[in-house]
């Protein structure tokens, strides 16, 4: 696996807030569950400010992925198929980025709280 930083952490940072703006926005989703996860992907883009490791800006790409997917209303199996992919880079960050990571469980758990 390639080990350089493959963004930067700004572009994601910014990437995070417009998706976080965007999802409390989407029609296909609960208030509550738009609200929650919009929070979410705000915590995320904070975290990203003091833990910017080459595994942490992985994970927040994928998160952001993710959730611009959620928001464009793609199909389940995308949208699992996603999930299934941050958890795993979850479980590869904790050491390096233990704030971003339980961030990032949180808004797994939310995901199937929703049903993805």
């Amino acid at each position: 696996m390639n080990e350089s930083i493959p963004a930067n952490v700004t572009d994601v940072r910014a990437q995070l807030h417009s998706i976080s703006a965007a999802l409390r926005q989407v029609d296909h989703l609960a208030p509550d569950a738009r609200q929650r996860l919009a929070e979410l992907v705000d915590e995320l883009s904070v975290a990203m400010g003091s833990e910017s490791s080459v595994k942490a800006v992985h994970l927040s790409e994928s998160a952001a992925r993710l959730m611009r997917s959620l928001q464009e209303n793609h199909e389940g199996g995308v949208l699992e198929a996603g999930r299934d992919r941050l958890q795993e880079l979850v479980v590869s960050a904790e050491t390096e980025a233990p704030v971003l990571t339980g961030v990032a469980e949180r808004l797994i758990r939310a995901l199937s709280d929703i049903g993805i």
